[in-house]
């Protein structure tokens, strides 16, 4: 599901609403990604239309709610480098996600 966002959910650093330095964090956290948190702000999420934007938003806040669960319950147990990797490499090869007919 992390790869439709981009990967890990990056957080904006706390600047003044509207301001440039606001927009900056944001953009930087949204590099290569199509959702983040803005520290004390909240959520932004962006698509090729506004299906696309809604579908990563409620994403994130899936995501966000799995995160506060495992917080809850002693933390998230985080794959390492490698192990992502391996994730990402199975789930492009397999087509994990995809509503599209597998090709064989």
């Amino acid at each position: 599901h992390m790869l439709m966002l981009g990967g890990s959910i990056r957080v904006a650093p706390y600047a003044t609403f509207g301001s440039p330095e606001l927009a900056g964090a944001t953009l930087d956290a949204l590099q290569d990604r199509t959702a983040a948190l803005m520290a004390n702000h909240g959520a932004i999420a962006y698509g090729h239309d506004l299906d696309a934007a809604l579908k990563h938003a409620l994403l994130l806040e899936w995501a966000c709610d799995v995160y506060w669960h495992a917080q809850a319950i002693g933390g998230p147990r985080t794959l390492d480098a490698a192990q992502r990797e391996a994730v990402v490499e199975a789930a492009v090869t397999r087509g994990y996600g995809s509503t599209q007919e597998r090709r064989t």
